[in-house]
């Protein structure tokens, strides 16, 4: 066993199994559909790869309603905050988050994890001190989380599509996150796109926002822009063309 799987070990909460049915039934489904709608490029390759015809699937983003915030601005002592919101799991990339938290202890940055955790208590406890787990809040307080972070953190290793980077773009948020979920993040201008499992990608991409304290101030326009890109009526109009096209497409016997 690797040094890398033994530390990845440590995190596991309890082993997740499927029956052998779920997947049998997904071939099913897949071989009886006329069309496959995914919420992301990611995905649909991914379905791909296990088969299905590439004619067969359909590629439709979420969607995500823009909140009425105003710009904020940075305090010059304040530490840069940098959030992660979701499932505090292995598929998240969690492991890599904490490390590159540890490794950043003497910069001015801190680190908050909100939602439910699904890897091993232990690991909560042996947090580094820039890092603060606050558990499960209530959807009527994610606004606020929102409103007191400078750079939203998504290492995910595998995410169909992960909307919480688009809602930390409808805040002005930028976002950092890998390649392997929802295409979102334009390299540059909405934040940076980072290679899956580094924990040294992480750590460079959240350095620059550590040396440029305007860095994150400076993509809020373009974040808003870009959450705006990705409405309800964008959406409406998205899933209309595809039922169109499902419509026209010939009866099959089942």
């Amino acid at each position: 066993e690797s040094s890398k799987s033994k530390s990845l070990s440590t995190f596991v909460k309890s082993p997740t199994s499927f029956p052998e049915a779920y997947y049998d039934d997904l071939q099913r489904e897949w071989s009886l559909a006329d069309l496959i709608v995914v919420n992301s490029e990611w995905s649909r390759e991914a379905l791909v790869q296990e088969g299905v015809p590439d004619e067969k699937v359909v590629t439709l983003p979420l969607a995500v309603q823009l909140p009425p915030v105003s710009r904020k601005h940075s305090a010059p002592a304040r530490k840069l905050q940098v959030l992660f919101l979701g499932q505090v799991n292995l598929r998240k990339g969690i492991p890599y988050l904490i490390e590159a938290a540890r490794e950043l202890l003497d910069r001015n940055v801190e680190f908050q994890l909100v939602g439910p955790l699904g890897i091993n208590p232990k690991v909560i406890e042996q947090l580094p001190v820039n890092m603060f787990w606050k558990g499960v809040i209530p959807k009527s307080e994610t606004a606020a989380i929102y409103a007191d972070a400078d750079v939203f953190v998504l290492p995910t290793v595998s995410d169909g599509f992960a909307l919480t980077q688009l809602e930390a773009m409808s805040y002005g948020i930028p976002v950092i996150a890998t390649k392997r979920c929802g295409q979102v993040v334009q390299e540059g201008v909405t934040g940076y796109l980072i290679e899956a499992c580094s924990t040294r990608a992480l750590v460079t991409a959240i350095e620059r926002f550590i040396d440029d304290p305007l860095l994150h101030e400076s993509m809020y326009d373009a974040c808003r822009a870009r959450a705006a890109e990705f409405s309800f009526e964008h959406y409406a109009v998205n899933l209309e063309e595809i039922l169109q096209r499902a419509q026209a497409m010939p009866r099959r016997d089942l």
